[in-house]
């Protein structure tokens, strides 16, 4: 019977600094500041047909926030998977009034960035409707709207585009106000 407790109890024993070696390298490496995932761009893929669009995304508002009747510039890069040239004919959003934009056409193996500042290949979207602003009647970095984009022969496909969070990897601050906690 001794030998019997002294076996239980060792098996014990090993099952409780496994459990406490498993558990205590949990967060390892980790600092509470950095633990969090960041995408590497600001952006929403879509594909539709032989064309792919990437890292699609509304330019950062300067003020901070798009109000209604506010413009944005649409920032992306489409790609041509084809064999044929294709146009994009239209951008549309339920969340601006109009688009304003110019004739995009990509070369099969090719990709063209838009938004880049490049006059011939921009896309504005123009006056921020009620219904894309919200509740909050504004439209904020992090925030999505639907866009669709149409292809002359690929076709169309509607993404989920977010509002970038900042310019080259900038990342917004959240201050404590004076006197609370972390105040001396």
């Amino acid at each position: 019977m001794n030998a019997r407790r002294r076996v239980v109890r060792a098996g014990l024993g090993i099952v409780a600094v496994g459990a406490a070696l498993l558990t205590s390298a949990c967060g390892a490496g980790q600092h509470a500041m950095t633990a969090e995932e960041v995408p590497a761009i600001d952006g929403q893929n879509a594909d539709v047909g032989q064309m792919a669009l990437r890292a699609i995304s509304v330019a950062t508002p300067t003020g901070g926030s798009l109000a209604i009747g506010d413009n944005a510039l649409l920032t992306f890069v489409v790609v041509n998977s084809g064999r044929a040239d294709d146009q994009l004919l239209r951008v549309s959003s339920t969340a601006f009034s109009s688009v304003t934009q110019t004739s995009i056409t990509v070369a099969p193996g090719q990709s063209k960035q838009v938004g880049s500042g490049d006059s011939d290949t921009n896309v504005v979207l123009r006056g921020l409707t009620e219904e894309g602003a919200g509740d909050d009647k504004a439209l904020f970095p992090g925030e999505s709207i639907p866009v669709t984009f149409s292809f002359k022969d690929a076709g169309s496909v509607t993404a989920q585009v977010p509002v970038a969070l900042g310019e080259g990897g900038e990342r917004a601050t959240i201050t404590a106000p004076a006197g609370g906690e972390g105040a001396e």
